[in-house]
């Protein structure tokens, strides 16, 4: 396959960068970061100043790679699906949920550190949703203007709006990968907070009620949330959307390269990345909510036995506080439900090298890291279902809400 570093005639060649994964350039370096090789670039294409060295190894770009289990326009096929239609479902299901389980939270009393938890849980949710659901609208928004000029009979033209289509939905998703870690490891160690909490009250109530405050629980959320900006700030600077012009099918491929800054820090990098980001955080945020989780139905059946033996009605495990443990318990496993198959997928990336997005296995890995993100859309949509279902005084005040809204 000849390929050439952005076609003269594509509206977006300046976004071409790389043609080829980093390790299958050992000899072929350019200026600025920049590679390309005689063998297989136009010459045009390279530009003048370059110096290039034919590569003694095949090469291949990372979504063309042999290796890939899938094809990339198979991968192409599935992310516009996802990307497209299944995202846009969740839109009018978790925007509204999620600010209505905000509302009630707030009414409620966020002084109490239950209720600023599940506050916080159900903002990030909101706004993940949202997020996620930025490159659909894009994606639909340029669809439809597509079959707008319909009529119209150049092909050429209708080619260069669907790669600014996938332009658009590329660069959104790259710029924005940041913030969907953020989101989804917020909303882990939020529930992990919800988790231990209800952990020490059920194990330890009176030393519990001593000695956490609403007020340090508020303090630690925040500084969570800071560090974790702080440790996903490397995904958008790793990668950069690069257009590589097919000069056999006429076709320019957006896809993800590394950028310079990688190339040259590439050991921090991967230390953030595949440890810390995609390994550590993960795995330690299920274990805790999972052992948490784990604690608090053991001890929880213990005392329920014991007040049932005992014949009392009274005491810290009363009916209320049996049921608002048990609905924390099912939002708990919700999320290990949805969240195991991303500490499967942060094992895998960090046990196999080339299962990245400069690495062979480029197509499987953006596919696996499609899904996850699905799966943690489920799990930000269903939070207002579990707490209507499982809470009677969730749903009275929803139910006063909205009857107060009707009223006026």
């Amino acid at each position: 396959m000849a390929m050439a570093v952005g076609d003269p005639s594509s509206p977006l060649s300046s976004t071409s960068i790389l043609v080829a994964p980093l390790s299958t350039w050992p000899s072929a370096q350019a200026e600025g970061g920049q590679l390309c090789s005689n063998a297989s670039l136009n010459a045009t294409a390279c530009g003048a100043g370059f110096e290039t060295r034919v590569p003694s190894t095949p090469i291949f770009l990372p979504w063309h790679n042999p290796d890939n289990v899938i094809s990339y326009d198979s991968l192409l096929t599935v992310q516009k699906l996802l990307c497209c239609y299944v995202n846009i479902f969740f839109l009018p299901v978790g925007v509204p949920v999620n600010i209505l389980s905000c509302v009630v939270f707030v009414r409620q009393g966020l002084r109490d550190r239950m209720n600023l938890c599940l506050f916080c849980l159900a903002f990030v949710d909101l706004l993940f949703v949202v997020l996620m659901c930025l490159p659909g609208l894009v994606c639909l928004a340029t669809t439809g203007c597509r079959r707008g000029s319909a009529t119209s009979e150049n092909n050429d033209d209708d080619g260069k709006e669907e790669e600014v289509e996938r332009w658009w939905v590329v660069t959104l998703t790259l710029y924005m990968s940041g913030l969907y870690r953020l989101m989804i490891f917020a909303s882990g160690c939020l529930t992990a907070f919800v988790a231990v909490d209800r952990c020490l009250g059920v194990c330890w109530p009176m030393q519990a009620a001593a000695f956490i405050k609403t007020r340090t629980v508020a303090w630690i959320i925040l500084f969570t949330l800071v560090l974790l900006q702080l440790l996903c700030l490397p995904y958008p600077l790793k990668n950069q959307v690069s257009a590589v012009w097919d000069a056999g099918s006429n076709r320019t491929y957006y896809g993800l390269t590394v950028t310079t800054a990688y190339v040259h820090n590439r050991a921090a990098f991967d230390v953030f990345i595949n440890v810390f980001d995609m390994c550590l955080l993960p795995f330690t945020t299920f274990a805790v909510v999972a052992v948490a989780t784990s604690l608090t139905v053991v001890q929880l059946k213990r005392a329920i036995a014991w007040r049932e033996r005992g014949g009392s009605t009274h005491g810290p495990h009363s009916s209320r506080q049996v049921a608002l443990v048990k609905m924390l318990v099912v939002v708990c496993c919700i999320y290990m439900v949805t969240a195991t198959p991303n500490v499967a997928l942060g094992i895998t990336r960090c046990l196999v090298k080339d299962f990245a997005t400069n690495g062979r296995y480029y197509n499987i890995y953006l596919l696996a890291s499609s899904l996850t993100f699905e799966l943690a859309m489920v799990n930000s949509s269903v939070g207002f279902f579990v707490y209507v279902s499982q809470s009677s005084k969730f749903r009275r005040e929803l139910l006063l809400y909205v009857s107060c809204k009707k009223a006026a």
